[in-house]
């Protein structure tokens, strides 16, 4: 089956530049497409600050106008998208007329191409099977990750539905969590698709550059220094993140990469400071 990747942006690098080099390594019939621009605080994210009419002005703009004639990319632009989110995701599905894997990968997401490969085999070993979540590594530094299964970053509900079976007219009623209309009936669960190395890694608040942008969408008083705070962190592991996170609730818990994972290359240093 043919995978459709979508991405809605607003200022999204440097993530944004490093996804199509894996998707080119795919071996498998595929798309990227892609909105970009600001969303409108309706629907489901009408907790978040309105925000003014944008494209991208830290050069992803620039990046999607480089790639725009690429044959397997379809973008789509607003300055402001009425809507909201879920205008964009469906603006994504615009023009989709065959059935497909639909995967939604964040720009700051990030699946390998044999990951994606092995979803979409999932699907066609499993013809009930409509949607798939997923287990992903969520950072909070270049070298902080959550560490519990069950506060913030990979709650037991609702995180992370990633993949869907998508036939033609389905439509989003919800970005967050994702809600895809007809969509109804068997679920991948994280489970399943973490015994099959299906984790992703989730590179949500690691910069400082991120941190401002969200400081202005989302309503967390001071975020910017609290999460400098967790950066300049000397004992780890933390077992109260809401010490220095106050919006992520209780049983919140992180550790230093290098403690989780020992034995791996931190992923972040890929994307330089």
């Amino acid at each position: 089956m043919k995978l459709i990747i979508f991405t809605i942006v607003l200022d999204g690098q440097p993530f944004l530049s490093r996804h199509l080099e894996e998707f080119e390594k795919l071996s498998i019939p595929w798309e990227w497409r892609i909105s970009e621009g600001t969303s409108a605080n309706t629907n489901c994210t009408t907790w978040c600050k309105p925000q003014m009419p944008s494209l991208s002005r830290d050069g992803s703009s620039e990046y999607l106008t480089k790639i725009s004639k690429h044959p397997n990319v379809k973008i789509r632009r607003r300055m402001l998208w009425a809507g909201g989110k879920v205008e964009m995701c469906n603006a994504c599905l615009s023009g989709i007329e065959e059935d497909c894997i639909l995967l939604q990968v964040d720009v700051d997401e990030f699946f390998s191409a044999g990951q994606m490969e092995r979803i979409v085999e999932m699907f066609e070993e499993q013809p009930d099977a409509m949607r798939a979540f997923f287990w992903c590594r969520y950072f909070l530094g270049r070298n902080i990750v959550a560490t519990n299964t069950d506060g913030y970053s990979n709650r037991k509900v609702g995180e992370w539905l990633r993949a869907f079976r998508y036939t033609k007219g389905m439509q989003f009623s919800r970005h967050e969590p994702p809600v895809l209309n007809e969509n109804r009936g068997l679920a991948i669960t994280r489970d399943e698709t973490g015994r099959q190395g299906l984790v992703f890694e989730h590179f949500a608040w690691s910069l400082e550059s991120q941190i401002a942008a969200k400081a202005r969408l989302y309503p967390y008083p001071n975020a910017l220094e609290h999460w400098k705070r967790l950066q300049e962190n000397k004992v780890w592991p933390v077992r109260n993140l809401s010490e220095f996170l106050p919006w992520v609730g209780e049983g919140a818990s992180a550790d230093l990469f290098s403690n989780a994972y020992p034995d791996e290359v931190n992923p972040m240093e890929q994307f330089k400071a």
